[in-house]
């Protein structure tokens, strides 16, 4: 699906591209830095980022064949313009669950809503990693996620941000 990019959009990633030069990155890693650092305004993660080329063209092809989406928050759904979500936040019963577990609302929706999604569906966490880490033992694990942020031991640096699902730093 495309979109017509708006002279305003083209002048922000025009900057930005001067500014962090992701051109060694290989094309689906590129796009995905790209959209993050333009959502984030955060130039650091150009050097932060971990991105496995397989696991995102493994989600393009998810996505492209029509698989459900599934999203931690509203916000996160709100960014998804292309195509329906289904926000666990607004399951019926995510109050109730949440509390019955003693979890996040976004761990307790995320699991209902998988259940309704089923096999295959691409999973996207904001900024709620019990969502992730909540999802069904049965559902195959995502290998890439936006998840995971910590103190980095690195001075020079405000933090580390991981795309690995599953990263402990």
């Amino acid at each position: 699906m495309t979109r017509p990019v708006h002279p305003i959009e083209a002048e922000s990633y025009r900057r930005l591209r001067a500014a962090a030069d992701l051109s060694a990155l290989p094309p689906l890693s590129r796009a995905v830095a790209e959209r993050i650092i333009h959502a984030s305004a955060d130039l650091d993660y150009a050097d932060d980022l971990v991105l496995d080329e397989d696991a995102l063209a493994a989600g393009l092809d998810a996505l492209r064949g029509g698989a459900p989406i599934v999203v931690d928050g509203r916000m996160v759904a709100a960014g998804i313009t292309s195509r329906a979500v289904s926000c666990g936040l607004d399951h019926p019963r995510v109050a109730e669950v949440a509390a019955a577990d003693d979890t996040t609302r976004s761990a307790a929706g995320m699991r209902l809503a998988a259940e309704h999604a089923g096999p295959g569906a691409v999973y996207v966490v904001g900024v709620v990693p019990t969502a992730l880490f909540a999802l069904p033992p049965s559902t195959p694990r995502p290998r890439w996620s936006s998840a995971c942020r910590s103190a980095s031991s690195t001075p020079s640096r405000r933090s580390r941000r991981c795309a690995t699902a599953g990263c402990r730093r």
